[in-house]
């Protein structure tokens, strides 16, 4: 049986705000089931070309 509270389905947060120490620890470890980080745009590489 699950132990999270609510019925979220999606709960959206920017890079910057997940970067703050105390607001990552406002959740609990196991409070998300999936999480995606859309911010590629960020990531480094050699060429911008698939």
């Amino acid at each position: 049986m699950s132990k999270k509270k609510g019925t979220r389905i999606a709960l959206f947060a920017s890079i910057y705000r997940l970067g703050m120490k105390k607001h990552r620890e406002s959740f609990a470890p196991d409070e998300f089931d999936l999480i995606v980080v859309g911010e590629f745009h960020h990531a480094a590489g050699t060429c911008s070309s698939l």
